[in-house]
């Protein structure tokens, strides 16, 4: 608000004394005047850049998920801060930009094959940041070797995981972006559990899968609806094999 404030009156001040800050300034404008003149157009885009980034930041934090929105967010305020610059260079310094432009093509060009998987990384982040197939707290189970954590921070170049030992697992955009994850998370938190035991045969199994289902009912743990199911696997003069199977809120309260 104070950005907006300050802009507002600062454009129609310079509007009122015919200083335009997107036209050149005539080339028979004195030289101490056009110093006046580039100083407060550089001011007037520099507030007008500072504006757009502000209104980014305030449109996310009202969206209510600044970090998972953090790559589009640093994306487009990179993008309104070029432009910005190049707006300076061309209406207060008066230098060519389409020059500019191609000269920082040819090393954007160099840079790009010396910064291949770094660039993959960074595109491939952004496409997933689009199509965000997990947010921030998702579970995710990576399928190639079975390792799964939760998603604590997105960025650039790779999302950190934290796995069930507390360990930190960073997994690059670029692998990510091709590999085969299960989002444990998605559509909602809850998440089915099966679980197996074997019990002595010492009652009748009626008996005991009775015990088992008031076991599950009075777990405050377990999430009542749907219904926790018991069945009965397997049944020999060793054991009787037993499957439950029943739902938790959220996958980090499976293991409990």
């Amino acid at each position: 608000v104070s950005q907006g404030v300050f802009f507002l009156p600062l454009t129609l001040l310079l509007l009122h004394h015919g200083i335009v800050p997107y036209e050149v300034a005539p080339a028979d404008t004195p030289a101490f005047e056009r110093v006046f003149l580039a100083l407060a157009k550089v001011i007037w885009w520099v507030n007008a850049a500072w504006v757009l980034t502000a209104g980014v930041r305030v449109f996310l934090i009202f969206e209510r998920r600044p970090r998972e929105a953090r790559l589009i967010q640093d994306l487009v305020v990179g993008v309104i801060y070029l432009g910005a610059a190049l707006s300076v260079v061309a209406y207060v310094f008066s230098a060519p930009v389409g020059t500019l432009i191609a000269t920082s093509g040819v090393l954007a060009i160099i840079l790009g094959l010396a910064l291949q998987s770094t660039l993959s990384d960074l595109f491939s982040g952004i496409a997933l940041n689009f199509s965000k197939p997990y947010g921030v707290g998702d579970w995710i189970v990576l399928s190639d070797d079975g390792s799964q954590g939760r998603v604590v921070e997105p960025n650039w170049r790779a999302p950190h995981l934290l796995n069930g030992t507390n360990a930190l697992v960073v997994v690059p955009n670029s692998w990510l972006a091709k590999a085969r994850f299960t989002n444990l998370s998605s559509p909602s938190r809850s998440h089915g559990v099966t679980l197996g035991i074997r019990v002595a045969p010492t009652r009748a199994p009626s008996a005991i899968v009775e015990v088992m289902h008031t076991v599950l009912l009075s777990c405050t743990s377990i999430a009542p609806t749907p219904v926790p199911s018991v069945q009965i696997k397997s049944l020999d003069a060793q054991a009787i094999e037993l499957e439950l199977s029943f739902r938790v809120r959220d996958f980090a309260a499976a293991a409990a």
